[in-house]
């Protein structure tokens, strides 16, 4: 028994080398393995909460950018347009696609403006956009009701998601008639000429607003007759604020020449600068369409009646003869007036305003000189 004792302290000893060795390399390995572990951990640590600082700072932006207006969870306006399908999709605007919807929380129908945007830049204008809107209020402009963003989640900033594709969103209230170019184009019914005349009181109005009762005055940049859309009394909404921007020192200049082509005042195509006459010119371009024939040829047939002194048989052959012969007459020679070549020649919005309701003398227009390129395609 003794020898057996000794014979097993032998071995003992002789394995207490080898255990040494296997529990010193044992204890490098969990050294190892914490020191890298932990370093992971930090560094998820250290980013996890750097991409939670840019996401509260990112949010504290559009709040404080986007003040006075609701903000909707995206997943709430995803369920309101069935997923912004395309059978509840109403229009496309400059900077993106317009769909219907029912938000549940408010029990009513809404329009959603679904707008990409892939840069800071972009956020500053989606920033500028709803805070224009939200602060303007007139009976003849489309209400915004909120705003809403997708690709803002702190998930989202984690992953790098956001700065790739930010869907950013405007909740306007749902105008249930329609559009003027539905109306003027698209439908059997003919707009009276009551009707008609109504719709150009209502735009003078929206844009008179905008330019005169705002500071600083606000610019559309896109008027066109579906960007004016129809209640169901036939009241005009002037909508579509996508391109509009606030303007300080009277001018706006862009390197990107927006707006409809067809409605484009020819000085932004030359010079890309924006001003309220800019406004005007497209304004006029409406007018002759709500009161005219409009085919290729018909500014210039216009025209020619007015030298002729011959104004009613430019008159949209659709009315039948049924009009105000004086409303007819004032419009007409507005949107002439209104889209004289020479912006210093045009009138401002507020001498519109006084030149359609006085019974004042008509300006003396002289008549432009009307080439394929400078004629409007109205």
């Amino acid at each position: 028994m003794v020898e057996l004792l000794k014979f097993l302290l032998v071995i003992l000893n002789n394995m207490s080398p080898i255990c040494r060795n296997i529990d010193a390399d044992h204890k490098k390995a969990i050294a190892v393995g914490f020191s890298i572990g932990g370093g992971l951990i930090l560094v998820l640590l250290v980013w996890s909460i750097v991409s939670w600082w840019k996401w509260r700072k990112t949010n504290r932006e559009f709040d404080k950018g986007t003040r006075g207006a609701c903000r909707f969870n995206y997943h709430h306006l995803a369920a309101a347009t069935n997923h912004f399908s395309k059978d509840n999709k109403i229009g496309a605007g400059a900077f993106g696609e317009v769909h219907k919807g029912f938000l549940t929380q408010l029990g009513r129908e809404v329009a959603v403006k679904k707008i990409l945007r892939e840069s800071r830049a972009g956020n500053k204008d989606f920033f500028d956009e709803v805070q224009i809107i939200s602060r303007a209020k007139q009976k003849n402009l489309v209400e915004l009701i909120g705003w809403g963003m997708k690709g803002s989640s702190i998930i989202d900033f984690m992953c790098c998601r956001r700065q790739k594709n930010t869907n950013l969103f405007l909740v306007y209230e749902f105008v249930d008639n329609g559009n003027l170019h539905m109306h003027l184009y698209e439908k059997e019914a003919v707009l009276s000429w009551r009707i008609r005349y109504k719709i150009v009181k209502g735009i003078i109005s929206a844009l008179v607003y905008l330019h005169h009762d705002r500071h600083p005055y606000i610019l559309h940049r896109d008027i066109k007759p579906s960007n004016i859309l129809l209640d169901t009394n036939f009241n005009a909404r002037l909508a579509d604020f996508g391109l509009s921007r606030t303007a300080d020192n009277g001018t706006i200049q862009s390197s990107m020449v927006v707006g409809t082509e067809n409605y484009l005042d020819p000085e932004c195509r030359k010079t890309g600068k924006f001003n309220r006459s800019s406004d005007v010119y497209s304004f006029g371009l409406v007018l002759l369409e709500i009161a005219c024939k409009k085919d290729e040829n018909s500014y210039a047939q216009v025209w020619e009646r007015y030298i002729d002194k011959t104004l009613m048989h430019a008159a949209d052959d659709r009315l039948q003869g049924s009009f105000d012969e004086r409303q007819m007459e004032r419009v007409i020679v507005l949107g002439l007036w209104c889209c004289q070549p020479n912006i210093e020649m045009r009138p401002t919005m507020e001498q519109a305003m006084d030149f359609l309701e006085s019974d004042g003398p008509l300006p003396k227009l002289a008549k432009p000189e009307i080439t394929s390129s400078s004629a409007p395609s109205n």
